[in-house]
């Protein structure tokens, strides 16, 4: 009778060992997209507020210059 719970035992850590593996794996892979999903956002806002200054018209001036010859 100990032979089979002694079996059990081991099944139920390998288990309990690969669970945790996924665990961990899932886990790497959701703070990789986090990461890339952060970047995108910083990025996108600073090109948002580059986009916003170059929108502003450079000034003309008033009075027509013609060219000497």
């Amino acid at each position: 009778m100990s032979r089979r719970i002694d079996v059990y035992f081991v099944f139920e850590a390998k288990m309990q060992d690969f669970i945790n593996t996924l665990v961990l794996i899932c886990a790497a892979i959701a703070s990789l997209g986090l990461g890339v999903l952060l970047a995108f956002a910083v990025c996108k806002g600073a090109f948002i507020l580059l986009r916003s200054q170059a929108d502003v018209p450079a000034p003309v001036p008033s009075k027509a210059q013609t060219a000497e010859v």
